[in-house]
């Protein structure tokens, strides 16, 4: 049976972890190693690291029935109508199915019935199972090489985003990784995506170059 998408529906975004919980669970699994090894490997391994990254699946703030999370030119606010194509996806390997909780306007629709995703898809689901992963990690759309960075900052229910030099003006209060991308030129230009570590509902975070 082949892995589909579901339906967007409000539910499932609420039902994602606060940062500082997904946090701790992540630790739980020892994380780190995961996603630099074998996580990493696999996404190598298919060859769809130019398509898509690893995500720390978690919640800004809730949203409405009918609201969904949308990016437009980098801030992201819940709207009440289809616009762009998801950009974020949990994953439910029961039903086989990709779900959706995050859109872009700039996202291009990914085809997932390809061998190669399908396959993909199957080893993925399978690994989230046997480390309990599932809810916790899930896929993301990769922003492209070359990709510039950016620091987001939530407030309220927006998302407003910082250029990396602005966010250096900000008080420091420690990162951690909240995305993974395995391209060549992620790799190559030491990119991470991170999070600030600060209360519930008022962290951020955003794609960064390290030194």
């Amino acid at each position: 049976m082949a892995f589909t998408v579901a339906e967007y529906s409000s539910a499932e975004f609420n039902s994602l972890l606060d940062f500082s919980d997904v946090l701790s669970a992540f630790d739980r699994l020892d994380g780190d190693k995961l996603v630099n090894g074998p996580i990493k490997d696999l996404f190598r391994r298919h060859n769809v690291q130019g398509t898509i990254g690893l995500a720390l699946l978690h919640k800004h703030f809730n949203i409405y029935d009918g609201e969904r999370v949308t990016d437009v030119r980098g801030t992201s606010n819940p709207v009440t109508f289809e616009l762009g194509e998801a950009s974020t996806w949990g994953l439910s390997p029961e039903r086989r199915q990709l779900v959706p909780v995050e859109y872009s306007i700039t996202q291009s629709k990914i085809d997932w019935q390809t061998l190669t995703m399908q396959a993909f898809l199957t080893e993925f689901s399978e690994m989230m199972v046997s480390i309990v992963a599932d809810g916790i990690l899930g896929l993301c759309a990769y922003p492209g090489d070359g990709y510039p960075g950016r620091v987001e900052f939530t407030v309220g229910r927006s998302n407003v985003n910082l250029t990396p030099q602005e966010a250096n003006l900000l008080p420091s209060v420690g990162t951690r990784e909240a995305a993974w991308f395995y391209s060549d030129d992620f790799i190559r230009r030491g990119c991470r995506c991170n999070c600030f570590k600060t209360q519930k509902h008022t962290h951020s975070h955003g794609y960064t170059v390290s030194s």
